[in-house]
């Protein structure tokens, strides 16, 4: 399927099944990196345990990473769609409005930067107050550090984006091996002498070479910025403010979810903070193998069709789009929640590990697991709402849910302990998806029809439901017992675990008509007929 797009001048034509292509180029080269990060977060717990080191680390990492994925979200979602639209009408007014865009990212990432190493003390309050006087400390002098990447990991997100939308797909996606080699080879040479600070100093260093790596790789290809930059605001610049304020709402109620896990967790057993961090790592791999394949391949590709105007209903983007993700990450899901304790038993297993610790991670990495679709369409639906400069219902989204997570685990956790954090976030993604998007989503562009998308799901669930036997036959052994049992033995149960769980995925799907399954292996048979395969013409 293609689409011929009429903009000034010329036609541009999209192909369907070379956006596909592209995209699953880019996602196995995701799929590389996100190796690297998981084992990133497995030297981390071989290196310091599942203790209060560890606690402070991570608990030092959550507010400088995700204020940095907040900067990745307006330069994707504001910057690049006001970018490529000044392009489409005058190249030099596109090059002015990407310098201002530019410096005011810089300012903003340092003045933040700043103001957060000062007032580390009282952030680290806020956000750990169970922590003890001790724990307090070393987490206030891994935050000073960390708070850097703030900055690297913004300004080189601006130039990934840009290696993206000129069809640089090779060097946008590697913006995630870069960062993850460079800090775990940093962090290898010198936690002998540094501990856990020189982890600290590998995540500011991989950061840097991010932002190193992405903008010289764009300088040798393009001049995006031009010769002598003015005085005078674009009205790109005027536009761009607005969506930060706007996006920087959403994100504040989207953090709420993750303040209550660490704050929670804080008073909880030593070690709690790592265990829920390390799982719900484990557990978004997927997810974010799939949103940043849609941010790099889609994103810009749909940008470009806005501009053009294309008599695409953005409608059925979005819903395919969603139907395709549903299809991998429910079972994927379901598989990391049956899965769990062979998986923490696998990797974080070995001299000083604790059998609480692994167990921690095992039962909340169940308890987040089966969650990941509605994690996946939480992130995807607020990104499509603000590309379609619909601010509103995000904000109102966001809200709903950090309200429902707070209610959730305030009676969950008493009762159930970090179990009860965990499964209070899953519930929240869930019914926050089931009750309120229909509702939000009414007058949006985006409005799709709900029963049709919410049956499918149904039938994914469904059909999915095998791997829960799998589940119980998993758990007929506690994780002491997989603890021991050699690496050899863990990998075959979860292989075999995996191959007979999806076989059922599969047959019900089948069984159940569900046709979706076809229109994926006759898209798989059409790019496996195809030769010479390249990034470049996936682009074309």
């Amino acid at each position: 399927m293609s689409l011929t797009q009429k903009t000034p001048g010329k036609a541009v034509k999209f192909s369907w099944d070379a956006l596909l292509k592209t995209s699953l180029l880019v996602f196995i080269f995701l799929v590389i990196t996100k190796l690297f990060n998981f084992y990133k977060k497995i030297l981390i717990s071989k290196l310091f345990g599942v203790s209060s080191v560890a606690d402070a680390f991570f608990a030092a990492s959550y507010l400088p990473y995700y204020l940095a994925i907040f900067f990745e979200g307006v330069i994707y979602l504001g910057f690049l769609p006001l970018f490529s639209r000044l392009k489409a009408e005058n190249e030099e007014t596109a090059k002015q409005f990407a310098a201002e865009a530019f410096f005011m990212l810089l300012g903003l990432t340092l003045s933040l930067a700043f103001a957060g190493w000062l007032t580390a003390p009282w952030l680290v309050r806020q956000m750990v107050p169970g922590f003890s006087p001790a724990e307090m400390d070393l987490t206030c002098q891994l935050f000073r550090i960390l708070i850097g990447v703030v900055v690297f990991i913004s300004l080189g997100s601006f130039f990934q984006s840009l290696n993206s939308y000129f069809d640089h797909y090779v060097f946008a996606v590697s913006s995630g091996l870069v960062d993850t080699v460079v800090m775990i080879l940093v962090t290898l040479v010198s936690w002998r002498i540094w501990g856990i600070h020189g982890a600290a100093w590998g995540a500011v260093c991989g950061a840097l070479a991010v932002f190193i790596f992405q903008a010289t790789s764009l300088s040798l290809r393009h001049r995006v910025f031009p010769k002598r930059l003015l005085l005078v605001k674009t009205v790109g610049s005027r536009k761009l403010f607005a969506f930060l304020i706007s996006l920087g709402m959403i994100w504040f109620f989207q953090q709420i979810p993750l303040v209550i896990l660490n704050r929670f967790g804080s008073g909880m057993w030593e070690g709690t903070i790592s265990a829920l961090t390390i799982s719900q790592t484990l557990t978004t791999v997927p997810m974010a193998l799939v949103s940043q394949t849609v941010l790099l391949a889609i994103f810009p590709s749909l940008t470009r069709q806005a501009v053009s105007q294309t008599d695409e209903s953005p409608q059925n983007t979005f819903y395919h789009t969603l139907q395709a993700a549903f299809f991998i990450l429910i079972p994927t899901g379901f598989l990391l929640s049956a899965m769990s304790r062979p998986i923490a038993a696998l990797f974080f297993s070995g001299p000083g590990a604790s059998e609480e610790g692994v167990r921690r991670i095992a039962n909340a990495m169940s308890c987040f697991g089966w969650a990941t679709f509605a994690l996946y369409a939480d992130l995807f639906m607020r990104q499509s709402l603000m590309a379609v400069q619909k601010a509103k219902p995000a904000i109102f989204l966001s809200l709903t849910r950090a309200i429902l997570t707070y209610s959730f685990s305030y009676f969950l956790s008493s009762w159930w302990d970090y179990q009860g954090l965990a499964l209070s976030f899953s519930l929240a993604l869930a019914f926050n998806f089931f009750a309120f998007f229909p509702f939000f989503f009414r007058r949006t562009p985006l409005n799709v029809n709900w029963k049709k998308l919410f049956s499918y799901s149904v039938r994914l669930l469904i059909a999915a439901s095998p791997i829960l036997a799998v589940a119980g036959l998993v758990d007929f052994w506690p994780v002491g017992q997989w603890m021991k049992f050699p690496s050899s033995l863990k990998m075959a149960a979860m292989l075999a675990g995996t191959l007979s769980g999806i076989s059922g995925y599969f047959l019900l799907l089948r069984f159940m008509k569900v046709q979706e399954l076809n229109s994926v292996f006759e898209s798989l048979k059409r790019l496996w007929a195809q030769k010479n395969w390249s990034l470049a013409d996936a682009s074309n």
